[in-house]
C-alpha cells in the first residue's frame, strides 16, 4: 500500500490526557468568558420573555407599565439577546395600541433607552399620531436619544 493512501487515525485520548485537555480548555480566557456569559444570556433571555409577556398580556395597567419599565432597565445589552426581535415587536405594538397613556410613555422611553435604531419608524409614528402630548414628548426624547447614539 502506498504511504499517501493510508488513513490517519484520530488520536485517542487516555483518561489522563483527556483530563489535561479539559484543564487546558478551562484555562483559556476566551472559553472562560464565553462559558460565564451562558447563564447571563439565558437569564437575560428569560427576563425579556417574562417582561414582554407581561406587557403583551397583562390585564392591569400597572402590570404592563412595570413590564415596560423593567424592559427599559435591562439596558442596551437586551438588544443582543436572541429573543430581542420578538420583544421589540411587543414594545412597538404596545406603543401604538395600548390604551394606557402611562404604558405608552414607558414603552417610548424603553425603546429609546434600549438603543435599537430599528425602533425609529414606530417612534416617529407615535410622535406624529399619538393623541397624548406626553407620549409624543417621550417619543421625541427617545428619537433624539437614538440619533445621539448613532
Amino acid at each position: 500500500m502506498k504511504e499517501s493512501s493510508k488513513l490517519s487515525l484520530p488520536t485517542l485520548l487516555t483518561p489522563r490526557i483527556h483530563t489535561e485537555a479539559k484543564v487546558n480548555v478551562v484555562k483559556d480566557p476566551a472559553v472562560t468568558v464565553a462559558v460565564e456569559e451562558i447563564p447571563r444570556s439565558n437569564h437575560l433571555r428569560q427576563q425579556l420573555y417574562q417582561h414582554a409577556l407581561a406587557l403583551k398580556s397583562g390585564t392591569k395597567v400597572s402590570e404592563r407599565y412595570q413590564a415596560a419599565e423593567a424592559l427599559c432597565a435591562l439596558g442596551p445589552d437586551a438588544t443582543s439577546a436572541r429573543s430581542w426581535l420578538v420583544c421589540r415587536s411587543v414594545l412597538e405594538t404596545a406603543l401604538l395600541r395600548d390604551k394606557s397613556v402611562h404604558v405608552r410613555k414607558s414603552v417610548a422611553r424603553a425603546l429609546g433607552e434600549l438603543g435599537d435604531q430599528a425602533a425609529q419608524p414606530v417612534l416617529q409614528q407615535a410622535l406624529e399620531n399619538d393623541q397624548d402630548q406626553f407620549v409624543r414628548m417621550r417619543a421625541h426624547d427617545a428619537l433624539e436619544l437614538l440619533i445621539y447614539q448613532r
